[in-house]
């Protein structure tokens, strides 16, 4: 199992921080351990001061690979259509 050092943990939701939070739905398979099961995939969104959406997901299975799809749904700025879209960021 690979760890991630607790520095780079930091860097890694530091983008969540001051940011607008956004709620985020996840569909997981369960990872079960000593009888308590739990979502393989947990996930973090927030919007930040600039506009950019950043999401954050961890699988916590460290017994499995897990595919993921990401559906953005909202408006763009200056835009009343509503759109699927990824903004990238600099």
């Amino acid at each position: 199992m690979l760890l991630t050092p607790p520095t780079m943990f930091s860097i890694y939701i530091k983008v969540h921080q001051d940011a607008k939070y956004l709620p985020i739905q996840i569909k997981s398979p369960d990872f079960e351990m000593g009888g308590v099961k739990i979502p393989s995939i947990n996930a973090s969104a927030s919007k930040d001061s600039a506009g950019i959406v950043h999401i954050s997901l961890v699988n916590l299975n460290p017994n499995t690979n897990i595919a993921i799809k990401i559906v953005l749904k909202g408006k763009l700025e200056n835009d009343n259509r509503t759109n699927n879209y990824f903004r990238k960021s600099e």
